[in-house]
Order: C-alpha cells, then sequence, then structure tokens
C-alpha cells in the first residue's frame, strides 16, 4: 500500500502544467558512534526517485539525542522542477 501512495503521489506531482519542486526523504539510517551506517530503510517504500536533483544527509537525531549509541539521520533529494525528469 505504501508504494501505491508513492506511486500515485509522484504521478499527482508530475500531472501539474507549471513546474513543480519536489524534496523528500529516501532513506532512513541508522549510524554507530563512528558514524557508519548499520542500517538503512526506504523512506519511500523502495519506490526510487528519478536520477538528478541534488542530494544530502539530514541529522534527525544526533548521537546522544535519542540513544548514546546510534544517531538517526535522513538521506533527502530534492528537484527544482520534477518535470525536468
Amino acid at each position: 500500500m505504501g508504494q501505491a501512495f508513492v506511486r500515485a503521489h509522484l504521478a499527482y506531482l508530475g500531472a501539474f502544467d507549471c513546474p513543480v519542486a519536489l524534496i523528500a526523504d529516501e532513506e532512513h539510517i541508522i549510524c554507530d558512534r563512528s558514524g557508519a551506517e548499520t542500517a538503512t530503510a526506504s523512506a519511500l517504500h523502495d519506490v526510487p526517485l528519478p536520477p538528478g536533483g541534488r542530494s544530502w544527509d539530514w541529522d534527525i537525531c544526533p548521537l546522544g539525542e535519542i540513544d548514546r549509541v546510534y544517531a538517526v539521520m535522513h538521506r533527502v533529494r530534492g528537484f527544482v522542477d520534477i518535470k525536468k525528469w
């Protein structure tokens, strides 16, 4: 069901007759004390975004905020205009 929602939302955004920006979390990432990624989960229910855009990591819960051993980060991707996919 999650995949259907993501696909429907992307199709909805793609149907506009004007430029549409998109900023989306792609992955939820758990990092250990050294900063190494120990686990990842798709934030888009494994629906891939097309290539392009700009990607960055966002520290949602830095080390020590909710756990002394692990931190939570989101990998985010932004598109200025999804019409250019």
